[in-house]
């Protein structure tokens, strides 16, 4: 920490420090301070942490060699460790192409919000999948749709945080001239410390081989337990892609709150079973706006008539929040039943269940949810569907940050064309007037430089005035750590306005969030080619819909 970038007070120096990631709720922030061996003195070191918000925190220190004048003898290292619990979600709707040889089958390709999630954590994100039957192009059918399964495949993240995976769809039954859309979301949580409060968990579990029927595997969540209205989401991963190998999931919980996630093939006899892995999501309670509600509905047992083929049982849940100011929603639902089966000799890896959910109709008031049961036997079991409700607040491809949408173009192009692409989408180049803002885009810029929304104005170098392409035209000032604003960028240095030392003519007129490792803004010539992120407000929202 030195005199340039501390905010001193009363021989007391202060800094903000931004993380490299945003929390839902405050994190907790430990400091410590370090002296260098070589640099020893005997002085004292005293580090505590002020203030924490969720973007940043102001870390302060002090040193029994500092002058009251509020001069310091040399430079304080402080060691500073962020542990809080953050979600990244992407969601949205997709429809099933059908697939050539395969009449029941359909897939799609997803991809997701550019550098939404993180290449280098321990583990991929994960997805969850409902077969949704609302809206399918080419819908004729009268009556309830026959079950089906879905699953992903090749789910994969590049460098960059650019994720992709590949969704299909199996239909049970009569051949349909159309296939469904899917209701997906994509999540990476990053876990904390155990005493901070659970929102969600969320992981992966490997089936191990089988040939036939069923098999579960248990997952235990030993930093919170499972609560009865915990909700417990499941979608099943093939990462050997075989259209035979379609699958149904569930989840199961006994008295003694011990979770198994189970599997089920839709076709009897398919052959081998092998890398078929379970995605969970386990939510305890709803994270807003990115998972707003959570509910659950019951089908009870039922006994039918050995002829008589086991029905569809259809239920409607009504949503609890207005969700009229959101274009769409993504709906996810998955079986759960309350307990395990009585089967001593079957083992933890078995389950003589078997349950495929799926939409039927939907709107932005309620949601028609359909259970059945694909085995024959006198009993359908009972059951609870469990469903979460993932607002689509930005489209497809469009990452929602604090109210904004955000876009990251695949593409590099000159800065005129950036701005002409985002316009075509009802949206601008970023504008950042806070330091949280630039933080946000210092993490979608990643390794690239991506044009900003502002550019200089004049002939000379030294002449230029910076301002946002904002319709106020407002000269640009550039937001510091402790709060102040300045005009001079950094690096130190910038803007400079040119490309040539040796003459003071602007030739770096248009402005970039710097990518990589360094962090703040640059000049550049307008038509060299970068990235571009686009900006858009997102749409006006309750605070109950915000808020938890």
């Amino acid at each position: 920490m030195s005199t340039t970038d501390a905010i001193p007070k009363e021989n007391i120096w202060c800094k903000e420090v931004t993380y490299n990631h945003n929390f839902k709720e405050p994190p907790r922030v430990f400091v410590t301070s370090e002296q260098s061996a070589t640099n020893g003195d005997g002085a004292d070191y005293t580090a505590w942490v002020q203030t924490v918000k969720r973007r940043t925190a102001i870390v302060c220190a002090r040193s029994s060699d500092d002058y009251s004048n509020g001069t310091r003898m040399r430079d304080i290292h402080l060691n500073i460790v962020v542990i809080g619990h953050r979600v990244e979600i992407d969601a949205g709707i997709i429809e099933m192409k059908p697939v050539a040889g395969h009449p029941h089958v359909g897939c799609n390709e997803v991809k997701l919000s550019g550098g939404m999630f993180s290449k280098n954590e321990s583990d991929q994100f994960h997805t969850q999948l409902t077969v949704n039957w609302k809206d399918a192009a080419g819908r004729v059918w009268s009556k309830v749709h026959p079950a089906s399964a879905v699953w992903s495949e090749n789910v994969t993240i590049d460098e960059n945080g650019n994720g992709r995976f590949r969704v299909c769809v199996m239909v049970a039954g009569a051949k349909l001239p159309y296939m469904p859309k899917v209701n997906w979301i994509a999540h990476q949580v990053f876990y904390h410390h155990a005493h901070q409060p659970n929102y969600i968990l969320a992981g992966s579990v490997t089936l191990d081989p089988w040939y036939a029927g069923s098999r579960c595997k248990e997952v235990k969540p030993d930093w919170h337990p499972l609560r009865n209205d915990t909700s417990v989401i499941v979608s099943v991963e093939h990462t050997k892609n075989k259209y035979t190998d379609a699958m149904t999931a569930w989840s199961e919980i006994n008295e003694n709150g011990t979770l198994r996630l189970c599997a089920r093939e839709l076709r009897n006899f398919d052959g081998l079973h092998e890398g078929v892995k379970l995605h969970y999501l386990i939510n305890y309670e709803v994270m807003k706006p990115y998972v707003a509600e959570k509910a659950s509905v019951d089908y009870l047992r039922q006994r039918f008539h050995l002829s008589s083929a086991m029905p569809t049982v259809c239920k409607t849940i009504e949503f609890k929040l207005n969700y009229s100011s959101v274009e769409k929603m993504s709906v996810i639902v998955t079986a759960q039943k309350d307990n395990w089966p009585n089967c001593p000799e079957c083992g933890t890896e078995f389950s003589s269940n078997d349950f495929s959910t799926w939409i039927e109709d939907m709107s932005k008031t309620h949601v028609n949810v359909c259970m059945k049961s694909l085995r024959c036997g006198m009993y359908r079991e009972s059951a609870e569907a469990h469903l979460i409700v993932a607002p689509i607040l930005c489209g497809t491809g469009w990452q929602y940050i604090g109210g904004s949408c955000f876009k990251k173009s695949d593409d590099m192009m000159v800065r005129q064309l950036s701005f002409q692409t985002c316009q075509a989408e009802k949206a601008h180049l970023p504008i950042a007037t806070t330091r949280s803002q630039t933080s946000i885009l210092d993490k979608l810029s990643g390794k690239h430089d991506t044009w900003l929304g502002m550019t200089g104005e004049g002939r000379t170098a030294s002449d230029l005035v910076w301002k946002w392409d904002s319709p106020s035209g407002k000269e640009v000032t550039y937001p510091q750590r402790d709060g102040t604003y300045t005009k001079t960028w950094m690096p130190k240095g910038k803007p400079d306005g040119k490309d040539d030392i040796a003459t003071n003519l602007a030739d770096e007129k248009c402005a970039v969030t710097i990518g990589g490792t360094q962090r703040g803004w640059d000049d550049m010539n307008c038509l060299r080619s970068n990235h571009h992120i686009c900006q858009k407000q997102a749409p006006d929202i309750d605070d109950d819909f915000l808020n938890n």
